[in-house]
């Protein structure tokens, strides 16, 4: 039986009527993403709905991507010495992928990647991929995402939707999401619960608003993987040895540079005579420039328009102010100790 144009028009409009008809809390999310998706969605499922009518045509529309996939299978379980018994259901997740739009070389190139096999052959790895899918990500991406964080894979059962509706109830819509996670993919290893709680801690601790936190989150998203200590001394030193406000530190993307950068670069430009902290007023007596002159840009470039002095000049006064710090740790250390000594003879 031939699938006609008319037969797949009419199955959508039948897909389309049973979706919205029939609330599904698992499909919920195809209605906030983007209508590209939501397309793909009710194309797919409009193709198993036609080829499934008759039982001896029900691969008609993958019947290539099932050849592909069986000739491919073999082909890597030769390559790198595996048997087919080891993983029987090799092939089916190979067609599945090259039905997601893998092409063979991708194929080949995730399962060069990954080290862990079991995982990417295992339910929850295939499921997940689809996931990422959703999320507007490309097999190349995919790709590079599960090289840099196999940890995606073996997230179990519906845990890795759970952390996406999590992240999307923040506020983080499609293409905030979609960038979110191809910079850090860990982001989606990191607990609801533990996400919630760093939330707070921005909001409450540190007394950014939601939509800060947003942005926050979409200019530095490995920030949810440091230490909240880390985090509010960082904060700290920003809000009150420097001056800065909330909304200049989210215009800045402070959290990009490592607090030994954010340091070094103030202190640099203090003994230059080129930075005040503010008084309680905000006042100055000189004009500061602007925070992301010189937070916001690269090194040679703050060199270059801000400190105006040789990257030569700036290396010895990171590798002299380095030095005088640890000093400085190393005599409160001593102090400490001392005074520790003489309450204890008291």
């Amino acid at each position: 039986m031939n699938v006609t144009a008319r037969d797949m028009r009419v199955c959508q409009k039948q897909i389309l009527h049973w979706f919205f008809c029939f609330p599904c809390p698992r499909l919920a999310c195809l209605r906030t993403t983007k209508s590209s998706i939501f397309r793909t969605w009710v194309l797919d499922q409009t193709r198993e709905h036609c080829t499934t009518r008759n039982q001896s045509q029900k691969y008609i529309v993958n019947k290539n991507n099932k050849e592909i996939g069986k000739a491919l299978t073999q082909d890597l379980l030769d390559k790198y010495g595996q048997v087919s018994f080891k993983y029987p259901n090799a092939e089916l997740t190979i067609c599945s992928l090259l039905d997601m739009g893998f092409i063979e070389e991708q194929v080949v190139n995730l399962f060069e990647r990954t080290s862990n096999w079991d995982a990417l052959l295992a339910a929850d790895g295939l499921s997940n991929i689809s996931l990422l899918i959703t999320l507007d990500l490309n097999p190349v991406t995919i790709i590079h995402l599960l090289e840099k964080c196999p940890e995606l894979l073996c997230i179990k059962g519906n845990l890795l939707e759970k952390r996406i509706n999590g992240l999307r109830k923040l506020g983080l819509v499609q293409g905030s999401l979609h960038h979110v996670v191809a910079h850090c993919p860990q982001v989606l290893l990191i607990k609801s619960k533990q996400l919630e709680n760093f939330v707070h801690f921005l909001r409450h601790q540190c007394q950014f608003t939601l939509q800060q936190v947003r942005e926050i989150l979409h200019s530095s998203p490995s920030i949810v993987l440091q230490e909240k200590a880390n985090v509010e001394y960082t904060f700290q030193y920003a809000y009150f040895r420097m001056g800065i406000q909330q909304a200049d530190i989210v215009k800045t993307k402070l959290f990009r540079l490592t607090f030994e950068e954010i340091r070094c670069r103030h202190i640099f430009l203090e003994r230059l005579g080129l930075y005040e902290t503010p008084d309680k007023k905000g006042q100055t007596h000189i004009v500061n420039p602007k925070v992301k002159d010189f937070l916001g840009v690269s090194e040679q470039m703050f060199l270059n328009k801000v400190a105006k002095v040789p990257v030569e000049e700036f290396r010895v006064f990171k590798k002299l102010l380095s030095r005088e710090i640890e000093e400085k740790e190393n005599e409160d250390l001593s102090s400490e100790e001392e005074n520790d000594e003489s309450e204890d003879d008291e």
